[in-house]
């Protein structure tokens, strides 16, 4: 029996009719067999809505009618995707995933309006029920929606939920799961085994993100890497020693760096808890903090994670610069147990990434500013790494 499909259709903000929730600025750059993807996160009122992350897909114009795969699923700080393969009939995408809530204690995931590197009006594109339930659950486990937020989006998949209230931005419809109650209970069966099976599927998709997060950096679009010699270490410099390892609780709150720590006009843009990566792992407990000036055109991100042992944090360290970037990391003296900085320049877009990552004892650390090319130099992301790593010892002492 053919899996029904799920059809997603889009509508505008009801209090402005001409906002646009789809992401902004997709660019896609091609090297070869390769492509890039960057975009910056839509405008929304935040009193309607949350953006819980991003949601990259392929759509497969060879099929009929055309299918919907899901690539990989970030978190909204997360602006680009690097290095995904060009294939025939395909076309790559965008989407943002949404909280947004509703009448009822439980807040409504969304996904949409999704946005083509095109961007060119098509037929409709049908999601397999298993693909959704697939992202869901992997949302879930992750910490970005709750078990009862999955479990209404599941509802609705069924078509047992309440209707979505008039003009809000996304709604999820079930198509082709008529034919009596016969086929509605077929059909019922197939999609709650799926979700039976999730617990086992995630830890596939575990594997796949090792794989995918090779291909995701915080931002803008092709890069090309550069190192700074202000970044080589110091023959004479040691590294600063670490309090012994423990995976006691600790507050990073304080520890990352705070707007009171920079020049006036720096505000809060996002915060998180998810791990650094999605290959970060193991993490007890992990926390991003984004600022922006933009005023000054530059935005830093300042993030810790504590692993259960200092050989954890080894393997969350060498993952998060993994992720960043495949290579020009240079060492960092006396930062932590063991430091690197990294310079990446995207020039078509006119921005520099200054990227450092340490580790100190069971805490992983990054800072990562972004600043309009030519401005400052690495050795800026250093020295708020310093802030922040003096702050870690004190708190792991």
């Amino acid at each position: 029996m053919a899996l029904p499909r799920i059809i997603i259709a889009a509508r505008r903000e009801k209090t402005d009719p001409t906002s646009d929730l789809r992401v902004q600025a997709l660019v896609a750059n091609m090297s070869g067999a390769l492509i890039d993807l960057a975009w910056r996160a839509p405008d929304f009122d935040a009193a309607n809505r949350q953006l819980v992350g991003f949601e990259l897909f392929r759509d497969d114009m060879s099929t009929e009618p055309p299918s919907r795969l899901t690539s990989a699923l970030m978190p909204g700080q997360i602006l680009e995707a690097r290095g995904l393969e060009v294939l025939p009939h395909s076309e790559y995408g965008v989407q943002p995933i949404w909280r947004i809530a509703e009448a009822g204690p439980t807040a409504v995931i969304q996904f949409g309006p999704p946005r083509l590197t095109r961007d060119l009006a098509g037929p409709g594109i049908f999601v397999p029920p298993e693909e959704r339930i697939h992202s869901l659950a992997f949302l879930q486990r992750q910490g970005a929606i709750t078990s009862e937020e999955l479990e209404l989006a599941v509802e609705r998949f069924l078509g047992r939920a309440q209707p979505v209230l008039a003009g809000a931005p996304t709604t999820m419809s079930a198509s082709g799961m008529g034919g009596g109650a016969a086929g509605s209970a077929r059909t019922r069966r197939v999609v709650l085994a799926y979700i039976a099976i999730a617990v086992v599927l995630v830890a596939v998709l575990v594997v796949a993100e090792q794989l995918v997060g090779r291909l995701l950096v915080p931002q803008p679009s092709a890069a090309r890497i550069a190192t700074s010699p202000s970044a080589q270490p110091s023959p004479s410099a040691q590294p600063s020693p670490s309090p012994a390892p423990t995976a006691s609780v600790v507050d990073l709150h304080p520890i990352l760096i705070q707007p009171t720590d920079l020049r006036p006009g720096y505000i809060v843009a996002s915060q998180g808890s998810k791990p650094l990566c999605p290959a970060c792992l193991p993490a007890v407990s992990s926390l991003a903090v984004q600022l922006q000036n933009r005023t000054l055109k530059r935005t830093i991100l300042s993030a810790a994670s504590i692993a259960p042992s200092s050989g954890d944090t080894k393997s969350v360290a060498t993952a998060l610069m993994t992720y960043r970037s495949s290579g020009g990391w240079k060492a960092v003296a006396g930062l932590g147990d063991a430091g690197f900085a990294n310079t990446i320049v995207y020039s078509k877009l006119g921005q520099t990434y200054y990227v450092v990552v340490w580790r100190t004892g069971v805490m992983t650390n990054e800072i990562v500013l972004i600043v309009p090319a030519g401005m400052l130099s690495v050795q800026s992301a250093i020295d708020l790494a310093r802030v922040q790593q003096a702050r870690v010892a004190k708190a792991l002492s």
